[in-house]
């Protein structure tokens, strides 16, 4: 029994709900103020999806302008990757012409050693020939020397070309890039400041129509306040030209009432100095009455 007496106090003690200013209303201006309270939902339902659009759309741009930052980048590492492969073929191609070089004193050597092992008899024979053959031999490795010069030349002109236009080039992607972005960016933030004017326009629209809204509330509130207080003055005069009036008749009443009691003093008055007056005749009287009684005994007996 204590158990369940415990639970009822807890129930008991449940918190109650606070009071808002529509638990006050009545069924009447509840019905006015939901149509409201809905059309301010809806409103306030689309300014969210407006702004969300917006939103999305500006992620949009960013995530474009990501997408072409990250492909200028690729692209600029892919003419570096250009730039650096043709220095490496340059290298190579030196390096074979270095090679073609040493393979020519190689077999430059090999001919000497042989000549001059095929033995002394030939030496004057192939002394000429031998000259002849050095002579040209330097020859074509001065020309060979001369074409790798050239080559060598040529190329790193060609490279030192590739280089500045590759930067020339480079420098207007840049150039375009960044003024592409600056361009965005300018576009963006127009957008954004519209955005936030046609908003703020909204926004004060909005507090306007509330205003406005609240003004008829508070008007509406006034008319009614004032309509209960004449409804309550006319009531409570009523009561009190009904409570004047009986005082009135209860002030006749008692002046009545209180003449009533002066006439009845007076009269007390009267009746009591006639008792006093009448009181003397009346001790003669009951004294005669008794001495007839007593005759009226004595003669019967007799």
């Amino acid at each position: 029994m204590p158990k369940k007496k415990g639970k009822k106090k807890k129930k008991e003690e449940a918190p109650k709900e606070e009071e808002t200013d529509y638990d006050n209303m009545d069924l009447e201006m509840l019905r006015e103020v939901v149509p409201m309270l809905r059309t301010q939902k809806d409103k306030s339902q689309l300014d969210r999806n407006y702004v969300q659009l917006e939103r999305d759309t500006i992620q949009t741009f960013y995530d474009i302008t990501k997408q072409e930052v990250r492909e200028t980048d690729h692209a600029i590492l892919s003419k570096e990757r250009e730039m650096e492969s043709m220095e490496d073929n340059h290298r190579v191609e030196v390096r074979v012409y270095l090679q073609k070089v040493k393979h020519l004193e190689y077999e430059h050597k090999n001919n000497l050693t042989a000549i001059g092992a095929e033995g002394e008899s030939f030496l004057n024979e192939e002394t000429e020939n031998h000259d002849d053959k050095s002579l040209g031999l330097k020859n074509s490795k001065q020309t060979l020397l001369a074409e790798l010069a050239d080559l060598e030349w040529s190329s790193a002109e060609e490279i030192e070309q590739l280089q500045l236009q590759q930067a020339k080039n480079l420098r207007y992607m840049r150039e375009e890039f960044e003024k592409n972005l600056n361009a965005l960016g300018a576009k963006q933030e127009e957008k954004l400041s519209q955005l936030q004017s046609d908003l703020e326009l909204r926004r004060k629209v909005h507090i306007h129509e509330i205003e406005e809204r609240k003004n008829l509330h508070i008007n509406d509130l006034m008319r009614n306040h004032a309509k209960a207080f004449t409804q309550m003055k006319a009531y409570y005069n009523d009561i009190t030209t009904d409570n004047l009036k009986l005082i009135r008749s209860l002030k006749d009443e008692v002046a009545e009432m209180k003449k009533k009691a002066v006439a009845n003093q007076r009269v007390m008055n009267e009746i009591t100095q006639k008792n006093l007056w009448l009181k003397e005749p009346l001790a003669v009287t009951v004294a005669e009455v008794a001495d007839l009684r007593a005759q009226l005994k004595g003669r019967e007996k007799g």
